[in-house]
């Protein structure tokens, strides 16, 4: 039932390979909602273009004129003086002079130049004008609210100054400069309702530019050489102070170049000495270790220190015991301890043991004599090194104040000669500033070219903009409404599979809703109901009697219809009994003319009435009925009953099929209690109804409970809105409680207005046809 939009081959396999699998759906789904709204898209995407298209034939045109300027670089000056006035030809150079085409200074000599505050289009008191108008249209005269403070009064009249001000802030509004990318060219437009105004404006700008840069520069170096020659006095005095008293010093001191040659003898032989102390220190740390290790020594076994090990004396005295420890391993395989040779042997071992132990010794006492040496050499030398710095020092503060005045006296010389070329580069500099420029006009600007309004673009930007506006709408508005509206929707939504779809009934239908099924067997609503009992004889193939439970989330929904005309189906191939569980506000009895206050189920699970005359055959069909009987004061606790239990353990054995209509889930407990002691539950959802939040509760309660959930049946869907995948948004208003309040006569507001009763009326069989094989009645409570 379902018209989609289906790509291109080609387009759709592109589109499996770039998007990847977990966005595929999303997308799909996105392209479908667009094309299932095509024409409203397309509708409003054509009234924004059109708006648009109005819009912009309105707007007043805007010319554009340019002028380009090529910066000069490097032609300015004869000699160097960019030190002087701190200027640098690199790209940061060009962005600076790009700003200051903007600058307020540029800006201001342009418009008085021009005299741009003459011109409609700069002067504010135009604008102030039309303001006033509008404020007398709006709020009358007001001038006793001026008097009073409450609003500002106008301005009556304008200085030249400010004038001007207010012209400069439009010109800069207007203005745009554009550095080039790789070269030295800079394109100044300037954009204005006359293209004469547009193209004087440029050329203005352009002129001013340069005209205040050169005036800038020769200011600047004007200044910098009064500055120059100010410095250039006082660095000469200074000069001169330090020459006299180095001259003074050296006559009253009779030093005359000695401190250098004595500075450099003492200098050599402190690093001598400094490089002879650490190959001291790095001897006696060789030392240092093995002499420590020799201490914790005990047992004359010197094995574990290296050093000692290293000696090639007892290395040698080692290699001696190793070959007399091998002779007597060797002999005493062959002969006894007192043989002549291995007593020999023995002997040339422990002479080959004192050997080591004597070599021990010798190493032992070598290491700590070298220790004790290095310790006096490091103390002589550290004593030489001492005396040598201290003979420094007194060289060092000899010649000190010499040294300040020396430099001193070359420190002032270096200013002055560097402050005396500046000032001569600076003089040749000023003569020739008058005639350099910053730039030059490559590209005068001409008459203004018109830029805006661009109607095509507008309207063709509009209309993009209008289509991609309306199909994100239509997106929102798919995903904002939260009910089911197709059977793809409510088995994602709901995780739950679908048992059958039953079609919207007319008004008229609805009265005869309860035996549509046999009114109108070749009806489509028919075949749903068939297609739902066929997923219900195929569940549980075992049982030997189904016990489903029909129920739904609020009232309204259709539970009872579906019930009604479920069982009826049922009744065809099976023996069926369709038992009315929601003893709050039952339907049963009144959807099938019952007598009034006929015996139902509270009667049998009580015990007063017997279960044949409880249970009610409808005549033309196979079809027993079991109403809720009179209602309880509180049925929660008679379906929670152990009666309860024997009542349908008993039916059980009676009927191959029990269908129990149970009051909605979100109102009261009962269908909860009764999902945990029947096989499954048939969950019935409205179509463009039923908000998805809410039946997901309701499953998730039931399923907690333990009831396990058969499936879903979408109810009253329009087949025909389905087919395009959307329709029109429910009214189902709020979802609270308020008008479902429990009481013990029912619910308050509950289900929809009473349908009258259909004219066909319903025979009921003799109440002994009721049960075809038992009689037996229930064990009451």
């Amino acid at each position: 039932m379902q018209n989609t939009a289906v790509m291109p081959q080609g387009a759709q396999a592109e589109f499996n390979t770039l998007v990847p699998d977990e966005y595929r759906l999303a997308l799909l789904e996105y392209w479908r909602i667009v094309m299932r709204r095509k024409w409203a898209i397309l509708s409003f995407g054509l009234v924004i273009g059109v708006l648009a298209l109005a819009i912009a034939m309105s707007m007043t045109p805007v010319y554009r004129s340019s002028v380009i300027l090529m910066m000069e670089e490097g032609k300015t000056s004869v000699v160097k003086i960019e030190d002087v006035i701190a200027v640098t030809k690199n790209r940061e150079y060009f962005n600076t002079q790009t700003e200051i085409i903007k600058s307020r200074e540029v800006g201001l000599r342009t418009v008085r130049k021009l005299e741009l505050w003459k011109n409609p289009e700069f002067d504010p008191r135009i604008q102030q004008k039309k303001k006033a108008g509008l404020r007398d249209i709006f709020l009358g005269k007001m001038g006793f609210l001026e008097d009073l403070g409450i609003i500002s009064p106008q301005k009556k009249e304008w200085t030249e100054d400010e004038l001007v001000q207010a012209a400069y802030g439009r010109l800069l509004g207007k203005l745009t400069v554009t550095p080039g990318r790789l070269s030295l060219l800079v394109t100044i437009s300037f954009d204005s309702t006359d293209p004469e105004i547009s193209a004087n404006v440029v050329n203005a700008i352009a002129n001013q530019y340069i005209f205040a840069d050169r005036d800038g520069k020769v200011n600047s170096s004007q200044e910098a050489n009064s500055w120059l020659q100010e410095r250039l006095q006082g660095l000469r005095d200074n000069l001169m102070v330090s020459e006299r008293k180095l001259q003074g010093y050296r006559e009253r001191s009779g030093i005359v170049e000695m401190g250098g040659s004595v500075q450099q003898f003492a200098g050599q032989q402190i690093s001598e000495v400094s490089k002879n102390l650490i190959d001291a220190k790095v001897r006696r740390a060789e030392f240092e270790s093995a002499y420590v290790q020799l201490k914790s020594v005990k047992d004359g076994d010197y094995s574990a220190i290296p050093l000692v090990m290293r000696s090639p004396q007892v290395t040698e005295a080692k290699t001696r015991e190793a070959s007399a420890k091998a002779a007597v391993s060797q002999l005493a395989g062959r002969y006894g301890s007192e043989h002549p040779r291995m007593v020999a042997a023995q002997g040339e071992l422990v002479t080959a043991e004192d050997y080591l132990k004597r070599q021990y010794q010798i190493a032992v006492s070598g290491i700590s004599r070298e220790y004790e040496a290095a310790n006096a050499t490091i103390k002589a030398l550290e004593s030489a090194l001492s005396s040598a710095r201290g003979a420094l020092q007194g060289v060092n503060r000899l010649s000190s104040e010499q040294q300040v005045l020396e430099r001193d006296v070359s420190t002032n010389k270096q200013l002055y000669e560097l402050f005396l070329g500046r000032a001569k580069e600076t003089s040749t500099t000023s003569e020739n500033m008058q005639t350099a420029a910053v730039a030059r006009v490559v590209d005068k600007g001409i008459r203004g070219v018109k830029i805006a309004p661009k109607v095509g673009q507008i309207v063709m930007i509009a209309s993009i903009l209008g289509l991609f506006l309306g199909a994100v709408i239509a997106v929102l508005r798919e995903n904002l409404d939260n009910t089911l509206k197709t059977t793809e929707s409510a088995e994602q939504k709901l995780k739950q599979p679908l048992v059958t779809t039953l079609p919207l009934m007319s008004t008229k239908e609805r009265t005869s809703a309860v035996r549509f099924y046999s009114d109108k067997r070749d009806s489509l609503f028919a075949e749903a109901i068939r297609t739902a009992r066929t997923g219900i004889l195929l569940s549980d193939l075992d049982a030997d009697c189904k016990v489903i439970m029909i129920t739904s989330s609020i009232p309204g929904e259709g539970k009872t219809t579906v019930s009604t005309n479920l069982a009826m189906a049922l009744s065809q191939t099976q023996r069926a009994l369709l038992i009315d569980a929601d003893m709050r506000r039952p339907q049963i009895a009144r959807s099938f003319e019952l007598p009034p206050g006929s015996p139902g189920l509270s009667n049998l699970v009580a015990g007063t009435v017997s279960a044949d005359k409880c249970m009610h055959l409808i005549e033309g069909t196979h079809l027993t009925v079991l109403p809720a009987g009179d209602i309880p004061p509180n049925p929660l606790e008679l379906l929670i009953s152990k009666s309860f239990k024997l009542v349908l353990e008993d039916l059980k054995t009676k009927f191959d099929v029990i269908l129990l209509d149970s009051p909605p889930v979100e109102l009261v407990s009962d269908a909860l209690v009764l999902s945990a002691v029947v096989n499954s539950t048939v969950f019935v959802v409205k179509a463009n109804s039923t908000p998805v939040p809410m039946a997901k509760r309701a499953i998730t309660r039931l399923q907690r409970a333990g009831g396990r959930v058969l499936g879903i049946v979408l109810n009253q869907l329009d087949f025909k809105d389905a087919s395009r995948y959307y329709g029109e948004q429910s009214a189902y208003g709020k979802y609270g409680y308020d008008s479902y309040g429990y009481k013990t006569d029912g619910y308050a507001g509950y289900g929809v207005k009473k349908e009258k009763p259909s004219k066909s009326k319903i025979k009921l069989a003799k109440p002994s046809e009721v049960v075809p094989e038992s009689d037996t009645q229930p064990q009451s409570a």
